[in-house]
């Protein structure tokens, strides 16, 4: 409730308002008792007639609507979508010689994606091609980890590059993958390079207090940073992407061997 609006004379006073013990106060209202009984009496009266009142009555309903909205909004926009399914889900060792259902398989140019006792990916000796398998299931990368296991690149191009990403709907890509005989990853346009070697067998993006960390380890246990960085999309939704690819300057067919992805 706002303050009262003190007067001296009767020409001091709103229209329909009298000056009673130097306060305005509505026609016919009772005399001034106190904090607590002048807020119950000037909230049932000062909607209509009193100032003073009224202004309380509008303050206090100012403030009950903006802090309804403002934790609405803020809420809303802090929580955004739904999450996906928890990344600790995925789980596929490419060893049943079919490709599970939840893979989209893209082949472009003459590569070809194909399981047997693992997922392997053949690019052409002419390019440029691409293959690549990608989830349908959306995963919640929040506090967990997507890890590869790849077979070591030793045959390579300086245009050939394979690939872990992981892919929002809304746009954006963060990765790690191989390229031309090093290690590129990050997020797409802004890619950290550092060496490859001596040939990890395990990859990995992993979130933690907000930033992506990309990594590298041999034995699954112990683990390498390649860089990180602190993403401008979310991660609750995201897809898993493998892919390889090779441009026009190729000139040998490369096949590229990937014994299981999995979540944490």
């Amino acid at each position: 409730m706002g303050a009262a609006l003190a007067c001296v004379e009767e020409g001091h006073c709103p229209r329909g308002t009298t000056c009673t013990d130097g306060v305005c106060r509505a026609a016919g209202a009772a005399p001034h008792l106190g904090e607590g009984e002048g807020e119950g009496e000037g909230e049932g009266e000062g909607e209509g007639e009193g100032e003073g009142e009224g202004e309380g009555e509008g303050e206090g309903e100012g403030e009950g609507e903006g802090e309804g909205e403002g934790e609405g909004e803020g809420e809303g926009e802090g929580e955004g979508e739904a999450p996906g399914t928890p990344i600790v889900e995925l789980s596929d060792y490419f060893d049943d010689a079919v490709i599970g259902g939840d893979w989209l398989v893209s082949e472009i140019g003459d590569c070809t994606v194909g399981e047997g006792a693992s997922l392997q990916m053949s690019l052409p000796a002419t390019g440029p091609s691409l293959c690549s398998v990608a989830t349908f299931t959306e995963w919640d990368l929040r506090d967990g980890a997507v890890t590869l296991r790849v077979d070591p690149i030793t045959t390579y191009e300086p245009d050939t590059t394979y690939t872990l990403a992981i892919v929002p709907n809304g746009g954006g890509r963060a990765q790690i993958g191989f390229e031309g005989g090093g290690f590129r990853s990050g997020i797409a346009g802004a890619l950290v390079d550092s060496a490859y070697a001596p040939e990890p067998y395990y990859w990995r993006i992993r979130e933690s207090g907000g930033t992506l960390y990309f990594e590298s380890s041999m034995d699954n246990a112990t683990w390498s940073g390649e860089s990180s960085v602190v993403p401008s999309f979310s991660i609750r939704r995201v897809h898993v992407l493998i892919e390889a690819r090779n441009g026009s300057t190729s000139s040998r067919s490369i096949g590229i061997g990937t014994g299981g992805v999995w979540g944490e």
